[in-house]
């Protein structure tokens, strides 16, 4: 499509989504490609009208020329005629230097009709160059200053996508930096209850072992000393607490093998 200066000056490009900076690149491209056609289009219309011009100019010039020619070469036979009328009217000697200065004027006036119209071609060769010259320099800066716009915009754009991408890096590293954080902290909370776990479990067992002395003292004599020889691991220790009376031992909760053998343990040692 042909573009003006008004129309590159008014060009608007569309913005990037909000938070980014820079033009479309697809927009710019598209641009970019208008102006090159247009900067071909009018390098061609440059050369025909150039080539037009001469071509006008030079049949313009040769048409004067000729008209002048003819016109010269007429009066020259309107003034040969003049003088051979002359001659047949009066053909005495005397009149023979007037007819060869008449013949010499007519000579003369041709003469200056032919030059004249050299230069009158000359002026309008001279004219029709400067004319053709003016037009490719002024289509020259116009396809520069198209040009330098488009590299303007261009650049423009390189620079804003240049941003987005360091800013979409920046976003990247700031959420790898919290997904790092927000994991080490999972680490440290689920190690953190491990250990408290692992600390409940270990007075559990303690109290255990202080149920089966509780136990071996209620029962008293053989079987009590067996009761607190089960109890030793944490597992049996409950069974051992719970087994201070007779057939006590069955009724262990955690239903480990440890609690039934100390539950064993415990009726033998009440049978006996």
């Amino acid at each position: 499509m042909p573009l003006t200066p008004a129309e590159i000056d008014s060009v608007a490009f569309r913005r990037p989504a909000a938070g980014a900076h820079g033009y479309s690149e697809d927009e710019v491209d598209a641009f970019l490609d208008d102006v090159a056609g247009e900067m071909r289009r009018l390098a061609a219309e440059n050369r025909a009208l150039s080539d037009q011009l001469a071509h006008d100019d030079l049949a313009e010039r040769v048409r004067r020329a000729e008209l002048d020619r003819l016109r010269a070469e007429e009066e020259l036979r309107a003034l040969r005629d003049e003088l051979a009328q002359a001659r047949a009217a009066a053909p005495v000697p005397a009149t023979q230097p007037a007819g060869s200065r008449m013949v010499e004027a007519a000579r003369r006036t041709a003469d200056e009709h032919v030059a004249e119209a050299r230069r009158q071609a000359q002026a309008l060769l001279e004219q029709a160059a400067t004319k053709a010259a003016q037009l490719v320099s002024d289509a020259e800066l116009r396809a520069s200053t198209i040009l330098a716009d488009a590299r303007h915009a261009h650049a423009e754009a390189i620079a804003g996508l240049t941003a987005k991408r360091a800013a979409a890096l920046d976003r990247i590293n700031e959420l790898r930096e919290l997904a790092r954080r927000h994991r080490a902290a999972l680490e440290e909370d689920v190690t953190g209850r491990l250990a408290e776990f692992a600390g409940t479990g270990g007075g559990a067992g303690a109290g255990g072992g202080a149920g089966a002395e509780g136990g071996a003292g209620a029962g008293g004599g053989a079987g009590a000393q067996g009761g607190a020889g089960a109890g030793s691991g944490a597992g049996a220790g409950s069974g051992a607490g719970a087994g201070s009376g007779a057939g006590a031992g069955a009724a262990v909760g955690a239903g480990s093998g440890a609690d039934t053998g100390i539950g064993t343990a415990r009726r033998d040692a009440i049978g006996a």
